[in-house]
């Protein structure tokens, strides 16, 4: 799965799917693990296997009135060596496995499981981009122009659009061929993942892909602008935000962006379908 850079968050979320990787997008438990109840989980447990069967991992929290009501842990979060991957690592990132040295096997998920949220992340960039709204710092109908100048028809792009992925910029994340960010995205990298310019003055060497607002086209560059963009109005990096306005004040105590602090034991890995086999992405 390709992800954009400045939306990585990791957040806690009722179920979690372990189908998809690629990125440090992590969700752990809300806090230490409760008592397992004991509740019939027949219903529960059809919906899971019929809706994941083939031994996806899924880590399911049910919570009523603030009170742990269910919990349970499906199919396998690792599954096991030998691996095959799907294609090549063109992010240039460290499989967490391998990062953090996890013991490997065929596990199943706990309610300590830390999972990659992937582009799932973008709803909490749109959310930090409504606080900003709320604070009175930009708005939603700001030209995109007023962050990004130099972006050729950035006047006639709104926030908005990037938000609803109707802005018509070209995607990013594509190496190798039209549009090609493979020099952009190297010296993100090399930047240790915190200088996003080159990927904006990339974007000033390809029109449009359509005129805004009139087509809908799932963008992850919209998304590493929306990041910059709070960046850059709050004074602080996207993860910091998120964290003072987001994740502390909901009680999200394992979520943040990135890879969580080793040691790390209890990750879910990422697979997904090619056709043919399972394979780690």
């Amino acid at each position: 799965m390709r992800i954009p850079l400045a939306a990585i968050v990791l957040a806690s979320c009722v179920a979690a799917v372990s189908a998809c990787g690629g990125s440090t997008a992590m969700v752990g438990p809300p806090g230490p693990p409760s008592p397992k109840p004991t509740l019939p989980p027949t219903s529960i447990d059809n919906i899971v296997q019929n809706n994941y069967a083939g031994g996806w991992g899924v880590e399911l929290a049910i919570y009523k009135n603030g009170a742990l009501a269910y919990e349970k842990g499906y199919g396998l979060r690792d599954r096991g060596l030998p691996d095959t991957f799907v294609n090549q690592n063109i992010w240039g990132i460290e499989q967490p496995d391998k990062l953090f040295n996890m013991p490997r096997g065929q596990f199943a998920p706990d309610a300590g499981t830390a999972f990659d949220l992937a582009s799932v992340s973008k709803e909490f960039t749109a959310g930090a981009i409504l606080l900003l709204q709320q604070d009175g710092k930009l708005s939603v109908n700001d030209p995109v122009s007023k962050y990004f100048p130099s972006i050729p028809s950035a006047t006639q792009i709104t926030l908005l659009d990037l938000l609803n992925h109707t802005s018509g910029l070209v995607e990013y994340n594509n190496f190798g061929t039209y549009p090609d960010f493979t020099n952009a995205y190297a010296q993100f990298m090399a930047s240790g993942q915190t200088d996003y310019q080159p990927i904006v003055t990339a974007l000033q060497t390809f029109p449009l892909l359509f005129t805004p607002g009139t087509q809908y086209n799932y963008s992850n560059t919209d998304y590493v602008l929306l990041g910059m963009i709070v960046a850059q109005v709050s004074g602080e990096p996207l993860g910091t935000f998120m964290q003072q306005r987001i994740f502390g004040p909901l009680g999200m105590t394992q979520t943040h962006q990135g890879y969580p602090a080793a040691p790390v034991t209890d990750l879910a890995l990422g697979y997904a379908f090619d056709g043919v086999s399972i394979v780690r992405t």
